[in-house]
């Protein structure tokens, strides 16, 4: 048999591929990482094309018919491509997976009640439903509302919903939002209350169970709490938790090594702490060494300073408080500074008053005034602990009366930087990944 020479342009068999005929190289086979913005074309070429139809194929979804397929790499994405081309030979199927190239720490993340979204701060241009895109396709939840903690080099997404026997807790790596794990947890979660490296109070309520991140198992306490747990923050040992959404209730204070040696029985008692809350309310660990929190004393709304011996010391607040239902996982709240000494409180106005640790004057006048047109949301203030910056969380509505979100990053000192609307995605909080 004769053998070709190197400049052949006849079609061998080593050359193709499948049936029907497939012309090697005609179709990006393999992984594929593309930046954001490119497109990538498929067209595989057929020996003889007459007859072929053509199925692609998305996360299992089928896209087109056309004999080529475009795909526009729009935002972050992790997909599986397929092609089926059929003729009277039969059937070739041809992969691909394409997985985008982004950096998160170049931008931030944000959370609605569904979903998580991503902006850049370099293009900005903001990328949303992320886990999806990420995730083959697949949601964090189909039904219920979700909320984010990131905790060492894991991100936990708690789910709100009242079906039994699913997974209300959903773990990621925050580099990437790819799912690493998922827990079949308790339904109508609330909390997510980091307690040590190791463990996490999950509360529904009157109900609560001890999460160990290590291994990823939920024990329940076996008797419902006297109180409701609504937030909480560990101090010194202690974890402090908020028990009332409407009518005044004292704080309640448990030794965290007591609760982790009772989980699977009944939950600790609560030490003595005459601080009265009338709301959901927040714990924030300022940058001083003291835990902050807000309370209802003697008829006024205070700030109250808790030091490491317990002892309290209250600063007049001359605005209202907010009023969070109970129901929602984000709400408004203190916040506390990691680069200045301030503590930042949320008005019911929607305006953001500054505490300045040791001025108690800094709370007379707001920090961030309110906006008429705009409703503060979520967490109401964040900061970005790395560079200082604020961010603020609004909805609103369109003159046809939908929603209408925006993100409003700030300096330190609250002057506006940026502004980010982000149409009917109402975001809750934002969460900043480093390297």
């Amino acid at each position: 048999m004769a053998s070709c020479s190197d400049d052949c342009d006849q079609l061998h068999d080593s050359d193709i591929y499948g049936t029907p005929n497939v012309i090697k190289g005609s179709f990006p086979e393999g992984l594929l990482i593309p930046d954001l913005g490119d497109e990538i074309t498929f067209a595989p070429e057929l020996k003889d094309s007459t007859g072929a139809t053509y199925s692609w194929i998305i996360n299992g979804v089928e896209v087109s018919t056309d004999p080529k397929y475009t795909y526009n790499v729009e935002g972050p994405c992790r997909v599986n491509l397929t092609c089926k081309i059929k003729n009277d030979l039969g059937t070739a199927v041809l992969n691909s997976k394409i997985v985008s190239q982004q950096d998160f720490s170049q931008g931030f993340l944000f959370v609605d009640d569904k979903e998580v979204g991503f902006y850049h701060n370099e293009t900005n241009k903001a990328y949303y439903n992320c886990f999806q895109a990420l995730n083959y396709g697949s949601k964090i939840t189909p039904e219920g509302t979700i909320m984010a903690t990131q905790l060492d080099d894991k991100m936990y997404f708690m789910i709100k919903n009242s079906v039994t026997n699913y997974d209300h807790l959903i773990i990621t790596d925050p580099q990437t939002l790819y799912k690493l794990n998922s827990i079949n947890g308790p339904a109508n979660l609330l909390c997510f209350i980091p307690l040590n490296e190791r463990y996490v109070l999950l509360s529904q309520m009157t109900n609560a169970s001890l999460l160990d991140i290590k291994t990823n198992q939920v024990t329940a306490f076996s008797k419902r709490l006297p109180s409701s747990i609504l937030s909480g923050q560990v101090f010194n040992g202690k974890l402090f938790i908020n028990t009332t959404y409407g009518n005044p209730d004292n704080i309640c204070v448990y030794n965290v090594d007591e609760i982790i040696e009772a989980a699977g029985k009944e939950f600790p008692e609560p030490e003595e702490f005459a601080i009265t809350q009338r709301g959901k309310s927040k714990f924030a660990l300022g940058k001083d060494g003291n835990l902050y929190t807000t309370a209802y004393h003697e008829e006024k709304n205070v700030l109250v300073k808790i030091k490491p011996d317990l002892t309290t010391e209250l600063i007049d607040l001359p605005f209202d408080l907010p009023k969070p239902r109970w129901s929602e996982l984000y709400f408004r709240g203190v916040v506390a500074s990691v680069k200045s000494n301030s503590i930042f409180i949320p008005a019911d106005n929607g305006a953001i008053y500054r505490y300045t640790i040791g001025d108690d004057a800094s709370v007379r006048i707001p920090f961030i005034t309110s906006d008429e047109n705009m409703e503060l949301c979520g967490i109401g203030i964040e900061e970005n602990s790395a560079t200082g910056e604020l961010y603020t969380f609004y909805q609103g509505e369109t003159a046809n009366g939908g929603k209408a979100g925006s993100i409003i990053i700030r300096k330190a000192d609250g002057t506006v930087k940026k502004v980010l609307n982000t149409g009917e995605v109402i975001s809750k909080t934002a969460i900043f990944v480093n390297k």
